[in-house]
């Protein structure tokens, strides 16, 4: 049989950047075709066979250390989780009982608005009629971990659940919460030891967590993510030996919470790159492969990315995200339901929440396959990338003796500052887009509320280390935009208008530009049609806009007439949409007072119209 392709002659990698330097027709290749990432490292426009050369795990099959693949070894089966309120105890095993009935396999209970005590009966209330020995139950903002541990394992004895088949967790993670709490509990490692041995009859049961989604959440890059994780980890494992613990003890208590961002291949090489490296740093520690039982993963969608404005939008985020853990193994997993910005519950958005997650075990199979994208030369190239920057990460943080003194020193807040500067000027300049606020808004959206866009709290006083708040990627867009609404709810609404002209194709595209330029901030657009450019001068000044942006052609922009320019400004700000360098001189000269293109600073401009449109 004739193998598939065997008539087509092969095809070197010479032969390959030979015709790419030919199409480029003397561009910069560099430039044209080589992407730099937030990691800092490179990503070439094609990988070959040959790439995958230097790849030291190609051979690991699923199952086996370092786990790259995963540890599991018959499907990719992950738990639905989706996490509840609890206010009142017999709401919340009403609300508990409902959607595991719809498909959840893991619940989460948040204790952060109960106001009564945590007790056995309180707990025992809380499950009623749910098998912890099939459902998967994690506990959140807890006050009193150490009791929980121990009344969880005392109602498993009582109701005689197999032990060995119990599983869930206590959200406890001292040393990450403290990034975004500004302080260490008193006593944290004793309570985390406590934990550890009040909870030993549950094997299964987690209470250290590795909280690295706070990294993400505050914008950290990928490298840091995975970096921070393990110096974290490294943390706990050494402070819990130094009283006694056990790495048997400890590992199995140990679980990482990651968020999942929108990076779809380099999130996937994430938690292939973290499985790697934690099973190096496990076997550092002198366990032998065969004993070692490897990292335990949850992940979340981003809290980062979501929206307030257009936040349908959020769903396709969230479904990409989700795709990207599920793809790479994680062991449960939460979509953050759409309208998570706006802090408050929603059975439609949680419905369709779970219904992402089902649609991808239970119509696309998603759980039948181990690692798909094993082989793959992009993303095996992008795990070993992630590997080696995460791992000089590591180290860094390591020389400054480790995460907690890395923490009090401000370098991890630094180094995550920095990423999230780059990755704000970005946004600000729209290189990085966010659909819906920087990009293509809905220009008939409007919010109206006061008290949808809280600020950032900044490290309170007494604190002992810098704090970085959890933040969303579109709210400095959204503040302008919102500004906007609450001022356009008592007044009308300020507007711009576009005069597209000439050249049909380059006066649609820069009229859709500049649309949606300023829609960002909420203007309202006015296209004007008219077959003489003194005739759009007299509609400005019956419209009386805040600002009047000439559409067209480069070439048209050099014949610009200054009257009509003139008569513009009389009434608006003469704007031009594109940078048309052999003209700037004479359009300054003749009026223009701005350039709109695709290297301007959206966010500056639009707080500078902004600023001009809403009295002070």
């Amino acid at each position: 049989m004739k193998k598939l392709f065997e008539e087509f002659p092969p095809v070197s990698t010479e032969m390959w950047e030979q015709k790419i330097q030919q199409d480029l027709k003397g561009a910069d290749y560099r430039k044209k075709l080589i992407s730099r990432t937030y990691e800092g490292f490179e990503i070439r426009p094609y990988y070959r066979k040959e790439n995958l050369d230097d790849i030291p795990f190609l051979n690991v099959l699923p199952g086996q250390f370092p786990w790259v693949r995963t540890r599991k070894k018959e499907n990719n089966d992950w738990r639905i989780r989706q996490d509840i309120k609890v206010v009142s105890i017999e709401e919340a095993n009403e609300k508990a009982l409902d959607i595991l009935m719809k498909g959840v396999d893991s619940v989460g209970f948040d204790f952060s608005g109960y106001e009564g005590e945590i007790s056995e009966s309180v707990i025992e209330r809380l499950t009623k009629n749910i098998f912890a020995d099939i459902v998967e139950l994690n506990y959140t903002a807890v006050a009193s971990p150490v009791a929980l541990s121990g009344i969880l394992t005392a109602l498993a004895k009582k109701y005689n659940r197999n032990l060995d088949k119990i599983r869930g967790e206590i959200d406890y993670d001292p040393l990450g919460d403290a990034l975004v709490h500004g302080k260490l509990p008193q006593d944290y490692l004793h309570t985390v030891k406590e934990m550890i041995r009040a909870s030993e009859h549950l094997p299964h049961f987690k209470t250290l967590l590795i909280k690295a989604k706070h990294f993400h959440n505050a914008g950290a890059n990928i490298t840091q993510e995975i970096a921070f994780a393990l110096a974290q980890a490294v943390d706990y494992l050494d402070f819990l030996t130094d009283m006694g613990l056990s790495l048997r003890e400890i590992l199995p208590k140990m679980k990482f919470h990651f968020a999942v961002g929108s990076d779809y291949f380099m999130e996937i090489a994430k938690f292939r790159a973290v499985r790697y490296l934690f099973a190096q740093i496990i076997k550092a520690y002198g366990l032998s492969e065969e004993t070692c039982e490897g990292i335990h993963i949850h992940a979340e969608t981003s809290s980062w990315t979501l929206t307030l404005y257009d936040p349908y939008v959020n769903l396709l985020r969230s479904s990409t995200q989700a795709l990207s853990a599920v793809l790479a193994g994680v062991d449960s997993l939460r979509i953050l339901h759409f309208d998570a910005a706006f802090g408050k519950e929603n059975k439609t958005a949680e419905r369709l929440a779970r219904n992402q997650q089902l649609i991808m075990k239970h119509e696309s199979y998603l759980d039948q396959v181990i690692d798909p994208a094993a082989g793959s030369y992009y993303v095996e190239n992008l795990t070993l990338q992630l590997i080696q920057s995460a791992w000089a990460e590591f180290l860094q943080v390591q020389e400054q003796g480790g995460f907690l003194q890395a923490l009090y020193a401000g370098t991890i807040q630094q180094k995550i500052k920095t990423s999230l500067s780059t990755k704000e000027q970005d946004l600000a300049k729209g290189k990085l887009a966010i659909l819906g606020v920087n990009r293509f808004p809905n220009r008939n959206e409007s919010l109206d509320s006061e008290d949808v866009l809280p600020e950032s709290a900044a490290t309170a006083a007494g604190t002992d280390i810098e704090t970085l708040p959890v933040r969303r990627a579109a709210t400095a867009f959204e503040k302008i935009r919102h500004q906007m609404d609450i001022f356009a709810s008592q007044n009308k609404r300020p507007k711009v208008c576009l005069i597209p002209y000439g050249n049909l194709a380059m006066r649609r595209a820069r009229a859709q530009f500049a649309g949606n330029f300023f829609a960002v901030a909420g203007f309202e657009i006015v296209e004007l049609q008219v077959d003489h450019l003194e005739d759009a001068a007299k509609e400005v000044a019956a419209i009386q806009p805040v600002a009047t942006v000439f559409c067209s052609s480069d070439a048209e922009y050099a014949a610009l007439p200054q009257a009509v320019v003139q008569a513009v400004k009389e009434h608006s700000i003469p704007v031009i949409a594109g940078y048309p360098k052999e003209a700037l001189d004479y359009l300054r000269d003749i009026g223009i007072e701005e350039f709109i293109h695709i290297r301007s600073n959206i966010l500056e401009r639009m707080e500078y119209f902004v600023s001009l449109s809403i009295p002070q």
